[in-house]
C-alpha cells in the first residue's frame, strides 16, 4: 500500500513539473522567435508594379492576437520598385506579459507586372462574309504597362498553327479571322513592362474556345452523279440598273432595270469534261456561243440572260463564311449561276445538269426586288457582273441600225462586211484590233456564234506576236491574249469567216457614218473548219474546237444544249 502511494505521488510530481516545464519552454521559444505561434503576414503576397516603391504593411500576431508596433521593428528593402521578389525582416523588441521579446522573422513578397484579367472569347458574326473569333479582356488603360504578348494556337485541318504578336497597351481585344469551323482556338496573353532596357512579363492568362460548324440548312442532293448543296433563300434576285454611254449630257443617258441574281451551287466533286450545265426559261435554252452564256429566247430579243462558271477551292476556301463551312464538310468548289431577268414580272429559270433539273430560280420582277448589295457576294468571283450589259446592247443595236443604211435587204454576210466598214471609219484609239470582237458581237445579235484567237505568247524577250499562228482563249497552253486578235464567226455549220479589222491610225473621234463608201461583196468568203489553219496546237479549226471546247463544230447548234461544250472559260 505504501508502495502504491509512493508511485502516485511520483506521478503527481511529474505532472506538475511537466506543466510548468511546458509553459516555460513555450515562452522561451516564443521569445526566441522559433515557434509558429507568432506570425508575420502582409495583406497579399504579390503587388502590381506601379513604378514607385512598394512597402506592404505587416501584421504581427501571437496566438492570434495582434502585437503592437512597439513590440517589433520592420526592415524593408532599399528600392522595392522593379518587378521581382523582396524580403521584409521583422525583429521583436520590448516586453510581452512581462517578458523581454527576442528573435526575428523574414517574410517574402513579390512585385509583378499586372496580369490580364477578364479574358474571354466570343464569336463575332459577319452578316455577309467571314466570322471572327474576338478575344477580349478588361480595359487595362490604367495599368502601368507597355504592351501585350499574344499567342493564338488552333488545331485546324492542316495541323496546329501558332500565331504570335505584340500589341499596344491601349488595346483590349484581338480578332482572329475564322478560316476553319469546328476548330479549337487556344488564346493566351501576358502584359509586359520595359525597365532599364529589360522586359518584365506578367503571368500568362489563357482561354480556350471551340468554333462550331454552322448549320446553314442547305438543300443537298445528288444529280447525275454530282453531290451538291445550295441555299436558295440566301441569294435572292436584286434590282440592277444598267446605263448607256453618253456624250457628256446626262439627259442623253438612258438606263434599263432588270432583276439580277448570283446563285452558287456547291459541289463535292470536280466536273468531268463532258459534263454539261445549262439553263432553261419557258422550256427554252436559248442561244449560246461556246462560253456558257445563254440569251433566251435569242440575242435580238433577250428576256433572260445566264452564265455558268465554276470555281474550285485550292488548299483553303475563300473568306465567305458559308464557303468555309462547306469546305470543312468536303465541298471542293461551287458553280456560280449568273442570271439576268429583264421582264418586270415573275420569271423562273431552271438550272440543269444535263437533262436533270437541279433548282429553279424565281424572279418576281425588278420593281419588287431590293437594291444590289455587293457585300453579299464579296467572297465569290470579285469580277462578276450581270450577263446582260445594257451599254453593250445599245452600242450593238445602234451599229446595226447604222449599217442597215448601206443598202436595202442586206444579207447577213453583207451586214458583216458593212460592220467591218463601220469599224474602219473610226480611229484606232476607238477600235484597235479588238474591233474584231465588236464585229463578232454584232453578228451574234443576228444569231452567229464566234471564237476569239490571238497570236501572242511569252518568249525569252517578253510578249511576242506571231501573226501567222494563233491560240484560242480556251487553249490548254498558257499564253497572253494581249497581242493581235482576230475572230472566227461561224455562219454555217462547220464554216466560218475570219474577221480581222481595226480603225485607222488617224482621224477624229467625232464619228459620223457615211454608208455611201461601202461596197457590196462579190461573193461570200467562208472557210471550212477542216481546212489548214495557222495554229500553235492544232492543224485545223475543227481540231481546235474539239480539243479546246469539246465541240464538234460540224454538229454545233447554238440553240441545242446537246451539242454544247461543258468548257467553262473562267474555271480555276
Amino acid at each position: 500500500m505504501r508502495g502504491k502511494r509512493g508511485l502516485l505521488l511520483a506521478v503527481v510530481i511529474l505532472l506538475v513539473f511537466g506543466i510548468f516545464a511546458f509553459q516555460g519552454a513555450d515562452i522561451e521559444t516564443y521569445a526566441k522567435g522559433t515557434t509558429s505561434k507568432w506570425t508575420v503576414t502582409t495583406s497579399k503576397k504579390t503587388y502590381a508594379y506601379t513604378g514607385k516603391k512598394i512597402k506592404p504593411k505587416v501584421t504581427v500576431k501571437y496566438k492570434g492576437k495582434k502585437l503592437k508596433p512597439k513590440n517589433y521593428k520592420v526592415t524593408y528593402p532599399k528600392k522595392p520598385v522593379k518587378p521581382g521578389k523582396y524580403k521584409i525582416k521583422v525583429t521583436l523588441k520590448g516586453k510581452y506579459k512581462g517578458k523581454k521579446l527576442k528573435g526575428s522573422k523574414t517574410i517574402e513578397y513579390s512585385i509583378a507586372v499586372p496580369a490580364v484579367k477578364g479574358l474571354s472569347g466570343t464569336i463575332k458574326s459577319g452578316e455577309y462574309y467571314g466570322d471572327a473569333l474576338c478575344f477580349s479582356w478588361d480595359n487595362n488603360s490604367a495599368m502601368n504597362i507597355d504592351g501585350y504578348d499574344i499567342e493564338v494556337k488552333n488545331n485546324g485541318k492542316n495541323g496546329n498553327k501558332l500565331t504570335k504578336k505584340k500589341i499596344e497597351a491601349y488595346y483590349s481585344n484581338y480578332n482572329v479571322e475564322i478560316y476553319e469551323y469546328g476548330t479549337t482556338y487556344t488564346f493566351r496573353i501576358r502584359s509586359y513592362k520595359k525597365i532599364g532596357g529589360k522586359k518584365y512579363y506578367s503571368k500568362w492568362s489563357k482561354v480556350t474556345k471551340k468554333v462550331p460548324v454552322p448549320d446553314y440548312h442547305m438543300t443537298t442532293k445528288t444529280v447525275n452523279g454530282i453531290e451538291l448543296a445550295y441555299k436558295q433563300d440566301a441569294f435572292p434576285f436584286f434590282k440592277y440598273t444598267g446605263y448607256s454611254s453618253y456624250d457628256g449630257d446626262v439627259k442623253d443617258r438612258t438606263s434599263k432595270n432588270f432583276a439580277q441574281c448570283y446563285f452558287p451551287i456547291f459541289i463535292k466533286q470536280r466536273l468531268k469534261d463532258n459534263f454539261i450545265i445549262h439553263t432553261e426559261y419557258n422550256e427554252k435554252c436559248g442561244f449560246s456561243s461556246f462560253s456558257h452564256s445563254q440569251y433566251i429566247p435569242n440575242r435580238k430579243d433577250v428576256q433572260v440572260a445566264t452564265n455558268i462558271s465554276v470555281t474550285y477551292y485550292n488548299e483553303m476556301p475563300v473568306e465567305d463564311k458559308m464557303q468555309q463551312a462547306l469546305y470543312k464538310q468536303g465541298y471542293v468548289g461551287y458553280i456560280l449561276v449568273n442570271a439576268s431577268c429583264l421582264l418586270d414580272k415573275k420569271q423562273s429559270v431552271g438550272v440543269y445538269f444535263g437533262d436533270a433539273k437541279v433548282v429553279t430560280l424565281v424572279s418576281n420582277g425588278y420593281s419588287k426586288a431590293k437594291e444590289y448589295d455587293y457585300r453579299k457576294y464579296r467572297g465569290y468571283n470579285p469580277f462578276i457582273e450581270p450577263v446582260y450589259i445594257y451599254e453593250s446592247e445599245v452600242l450593238l443595236k445602234d451599229m446595226l441600225k447604222d449599217v442597215a443604211k448601206c443598202a436595202p435587204d442586206m444579207t447577213d454576210y453583207e451586214t458583216y462586211t458593212a460592220l467591218k466598214y463601220w469599224i474602219q471609219n473610226h480611229t484606232y484609239t476607238e477600235y484597235s484590233c479588238w474591233g474584231a470582237a465588236t464585229v463578232a458581237n454584232a453578228m451574234m445579235e443576228l444569231g452567229y456564234p464566234y471564237i476569239i484567237l490571238s497570236c501572242s505568247y511569252d518568249g525569252k524577250d517578253g510578249l511576242y506576236n506571231d501573226y501567222s499562228r494563233y491560240y484560242s482563249p480556251a487553249s490548254k497552253i498558257a499564253h497572253d491574249s494581249a497581242g493581235h486578235m482576230i475572230t472566227l464567226i461561224f455562219m454555217e455549220p462547220g464554216k466560218y469567216v475570219r474577221c480581222e479589222v481595226q480603225g485607222y491610225g488617224f482621224g477624229s473621234s467625232g464619228f459620223k457614218f457615211d454608208p455611201t463608201g461601202w461596197q457590196r461583196p462579190v461573193n461570200n468568203t467562208l472557210t471550212s473548219a477542216s481546212d489548214e489553219f495557222g495554229l500553235n496546237e492544232y492543224n485545223t479549226i475543227e481540231e481546235l474546237m474539239k480539243g479546246d471546247y469539246y465541240i464538234d463544230i460540224n454538229k454545233y447548234d447554238p440553240y441545242d444544249w446537246h451539242t454544247w461544250s461543258p468548257h467553262l472559260e473562267y474555271s480555276l
